[in-house]
């Protein structure tokens, strides 16, 4: 809907994926694009196995959030990793 509405070609099929690994092999093995924090593919970048557009994209910028199963019971690893996080997320506001 993004492309459509800025008047460009819009892709007849895309994939939604959360996976880096899924999303880096896809990458590598076809003609396609991908949006992605700009950290996440800087090392593939600097092995020349990726290229980067130079585009800057108007979104992107929302909320985060966490999926937690609500009938699990979480290890304590879990929790700090939770903490941290609510701690990073507080430090940004």
């Amino acid at each position: 809907m993004f492309f459509g509405a800025q008047g460009m070609y819009a892709p007849a099929s895309h994939v939604d994926s959360v996976s880096f690994l899924t999303n880096r092999s896809l990458l590598q093995r076809r003609s396609l694009i991908c949006l992605m924090p700009r950290h996440v593919p800087e090392q593939d970048i600097a092995w020349g196995s990726l290229s980067k557009l130079d585009w800057q994209v108007p979104f992107g910028a929302g909320p985060v959030g966490i999926s937690l199963n609500a009938k699990a019971r979480l290890s304590p690893a879990a929790k700090a990793l939770i903490g941290y996080l609510e701690q990073a997320a507080a430090e940004q506001s």
